[in-house]
């Protein structure tokens, strides 16, 4: 009994609180769930683009055209899905450049989207989330799947990040955190060439003292 409680207040003293500061909070969160979250974001390219989203609601066409365009898309992911199984058991490690900054999350439209009636379940804190900061790439090159390299540190002329191994830069808003941080909330990008590229809106949460990814939403496609 004495170890389980000691074993909580070491989480609660280590997890971020409400007493820590947005850029201890927004580090600490990053620090969890960042492998997870380039697993989640990059695009395989071993097997082909991404499938787009579903058609938003607000977009007008006819019965046929609908009918045929989701056709299209459950074909479309269906073979994105059976190529992905095919590659998972590939070892070798992909390399990926990381957006050397995370960047302001009210810069890119993120409270709109949590504004949504969809999210009102959250009671998200609007004062916070602007704790910019540079990833420390360091801290996550020891896994078994991705290389790192900052994105300032690739040539200008994209054709020559390919000689690299690379062919995708990911970059990340800060978190907009739940008024009791127990649920955040960011955008993410994933840029992979002239109209390749998509956006993502992530979603946290807080499970015994650790920030896991709730869900992700794909956001839009090019």
């Amino acid at each position: 009994m004495q170890k389980t409680i000691i074993f909580l207040l070491i989480l609660i003293v280590t997890s971020c609180t409400l007493e820590k500061s947005e850029l201890e909070c927004q580090k600490e969160v990053m620090d969890d769930i960042f492998l997870a979250l380039v697993d989640s974001l990059h695009t395989e390219i071993r097997v082909g683009f991404r499938p787009p989203p579903p058609l938003s609601n607000g977009i007008v066409m006819n019965d046929s055209i609908k009918k045929s365009h989701s056709q299209i898309l459950k074909k479309t992911l269906l073979e994105y899905r059976r190529n992905l199984d095919s590659v998972r058991n590939d070892t070798s490690k992909l390399n990926i450049a990381i957006h050397d900054t995370v960047y302001d999350a009210r810069k890119r439209n993120l409270l709109n989207y949590l504004k949504s009636k969809k999210y009102k379940e959250y009671e998200w804190d609007t004062e916070n989330g602007s704790a910019i900061y540079r990833i420390d790439l360091s801290d996550f090159q020891e896994n078994k799947l991705f290389r790192f390299k900052y994105g300032s540190e690739l040539p200008l002329d994209q054709n020559q990040w390919h000689k690299l191994g690379i062919y995708e830069l990911i970059g990340f808003s800060t978190i907009v955190f739940d008024t009791a941080k127990t649920y955040g909330a960011m955008n993410a990008w994933s840029y992979c060439g002239r109209l390749c590229g998509s956006g993502f809106l992530v979603f946290l949460k807080k499970e015994k003292g650790k920030w896991l990814i709730d869900k992700v939403e794909l956001t839009s496609v090019s």
